[in-house]
């Protein structure tokens, strides 16, 4: 009896891992994710927030699985071929291919190509059949959000929602004064939720100073530790998705 007992256990646990497994493979082939952001040896580039990204997402996706490929979409295309699911929320891939094409405007300074490789660099293969390791987790209601992992250790982070590129309430948000010397106002008056977050990037899209849990409607920022120069700051809403990006100059 006891031995019965223990048979049923250790089956029904196995069935949950494997539909846990099975969940998280489903989720991962049935949506169209965007990338967010990645992080590459432990430090954090945020996608940019721009039109231009906004009318490419209009009609394709920037990870989408279709038939043992991976579909990536910033700037120019590449496919993840031969995509093998293995257990423990895993994939191997047996190949990457591109197109030797830049679709982003290559002006200089355009955030999207400062970007480009960034992005691609999460999934720059070590070696054939080289190993990803997925996650799929709640954001809300209504999105969800996809974590990749290579064998380095980087991350990239996509979410089911398409591009906010701004709010109506956000795009009425007012940052001064610009050029900045010491101390950067924000105005908030037009957005109702709390709790923004502030994160400022250099102008090689690397994470420099991290401002959050701020509820009052008009704050002040200091940035004299920063170096004079131009930086972007990003602001994300209490959900953690980009609404507001700004050139901010230092002097």
């Amino acid at each position: 009896m006891i031995k019965k007992l223990l048979y049923s256990l250790v089956l029904c646990f196995a069935i949950s891992i494997n539909v846990n497994a099975q969940t998280q493979e489903d989720e991962l082939k049935n949506n169209d994710w965007y990338i967010h952001k990645v992080v590459l040896s432990g430090v954090e580039y945020l996608a940019p927030v721009n039109q231009e990204r906004a009318n490419w997402q209009a009609i394709k996706s920037e990870f989408s699985y279709i038939t043992n490929n991976i579909l990536l979409y910033y700037c120019t295309s590449c496919t993840l071929q031969g995509i093998n699911f293995l257990p423990n929320n895993e994939f191997n891939v047996n190949d990457m291919v591109c197109l030797a094409m830049n679709d982003c405007n290559r002006q200089l300074g355009n955030d999207n190509s400062d970007f480009l490789d960034n992005f691609y660099n999460v999934f720059q293969l070590n070696s054939p059949n080289a190993v990803f390791q997925y996650q799929v987790t709640t954001i809300n209601s209504s999105t969800k959000q996809l974590k990749i992992t290579n064998t380095n250790g980087d991350d990239a982070y996509f979410i089911s929602a398409k591009l906010s590129v701004t709010t109506k309430e956000f795009s009425k948000v007012t940052v001064f004064p610009n050029p900045v010397e010491s101390s950067l106002n924000i105005n908030l008056e037009s957005v109702p939720e709390m709790n923004c977050k502030f994160v400022f990037y250099d102008i090689s899209g690397k994470q420099v100073k991290v401002v959050d849990d701020l509820s009052a409607k008009i704050i002040s920022i200091d940035i004299s530790d920063l170096q004079n120069g131009v930086y972007f700051l990003t602001i994300l809403n209490n959900k953690g998705i980009v609404q507001k990006t700004d050139k901010i100059i230092k002097k």
